[in-house]
């Protein structure tokens, strides 16, 4: 029987805006579109900040070698960045589970995002909060999934978990959790009714 729900933040409770990151900035920076978002989404720094080793400032003028903004245009790309669109739906599904369910959130991020997310997410809508860069590691690790766990007060095999990303979705399986990826907000809100039905 599930008792514990929890869900990823980026594809999960907030998705990628229509119009891409690169239809506004790759011409600006002189770059085509996929080499503007080779440099800002794939960053060979990103996994070492999400762990919390560096901070998420050091990622941006890792990327900015190439970009060559002013500062001025590069905190203007960078607060499009965490340009999103909230899902309200799922969010007001899931505060309809908080009486019943302990919920909670597992998001790789870099320093800085729990301030930031606090401006669009309540916080106190969920038990625990775990962001990767607190925690040292980043999923798929099991041991961040056992982390939130164990401030959860929750057991694996009661445990729900959402994410976008099927590496993280089969490491939730492998220790014993119940999860699926996420499709769209009405197949999520439909599946997770079926978990807690069963």
């Amino acid at each position: 029987m599930i008792d514990t729900i929890i869900f990823d933040i980026g594809g999960v409770l907030c998705h990628a805006t229509p119009i891409p990151l690169s239809d506004k900035w790759a011409e600006r920076c002189g770059l085509n579109k996929a080499e503007f978002d080779q440099i800002v989404f794939n960053s060979p720094l990103y996994e070492a900040a999400a762990s919390g080793k560096i901070s998420g400032d050091a990622v941006w003028v890792d990327r900015n070698k190439r970009l060559k903004l002013s500062s001025n245009e590069l905190n203007e790309l960078r607060t499009d960045y965490r340009v999103v669109v909230w899902d309200s739906e799922l969010l007001n599904f899931i505060e309809t589970l908080k009486p019943d369910y302990k919920l909670g959130i597992l998001s790789d991020a870099t320093s800085g995002a729990r301030e930031w997310i606090s401006e669009w997410i309540d916080f106190d809508l969920f038990d625990e909060v775990l962001f990767s860069y607190e925690a040292g590691m980043v999923k798929p690790n099991p041991d961040i999934y056992r982390k939130i766990l164990g401030m959860l007060g929750a057991t694996a095999v009661n445990t729900l978990f959402i994410d976008d990303r099927p590496y993280n979705v089969q490491a939730a399986l492998d220790l014993g959790m119940s999860s699926f990826e996420f499709t769209t907000t009405a197949e999520t809100i439909k599946k997770i009714q079926q978990y807690l039905q069963k």
